[in-house]
């Protein structure tokens, strides 16, 4: 048995049904954030290709810094505690030592995925928003070099007329 005290056991319960609450609202952070990115845009840009322009720059560059800061701080200060934290094996015998090794591999796989999950969210907003940023930047290039051609304006009333009528209106035959 996990516990011979009701307690432990409601409160185990309850840590499993508020992390089930946790995950179920986590899309909810990730509205603050796209917020802040929207008013960047808005306060930023001048017409709707800058202001998309604007908030994927402040993305790409904060999504570079959060992949470099978290494999840095994971690498120099994260992965030395966890080794410093975890038991030494050689201080037991027998089964234990292998239970000790299994957790201890344990442990170090998932602070390591963790980190890894951050770092591939980070890099997959990195590229995607180089990539739109570069789409932008050769949409906007390809404009400024290949302006619209503006059509010459006819006369609406020739028009009117060839259009429901059938009729050319030119007299000139």
């Amino acid at each position: 048995m996990l516990s011979e005290n009701e307690e432990d056991l409601g409160s185990f319960d309850d840590v499993r049904r508020w992390t089930g609450v946790g995950t179920t609202w986590l899309w909810v952070l990730w509205l603050l954030p796209v917020f802040l990115l929207i008013s960047i845009g808005f306060l930023g840009g001048r017409n709707w290709g800058s202001r998309i322009a604007w908030a994927l720059a402040v993305l790409l560059f904060a999504s570079l810094a959060l992949y470099i800061a978290a494999g840095v701080t994971y690498a120099h200060v994260g992965e030395p505690r966890i080794e410093e934290a975890l038991p030494d094996p050689s201080e037991y015998e027998g089964v234990t030592v292998v239970l000790i090794e299994k957790g201890n591999e344990a442990i170090v796989n998932a602070a390591g995925s963790f980190v890894s999950g951050i770092q591939c969210i980070t890099l997959g907003l990195w590229i995607g928003s180089a990539a739109a940023l570069l789409y932008i930047a050769g949409c906007s290039i390809y404009n400024r070099r290949h302006p619209p051609q503006e059509a010459e304006p006819e006369d609406s009333a020739r028009l009117v007329l060839v259009r429901f009528f059938g009729v050319d209106g030119d007299d000139s035959d």
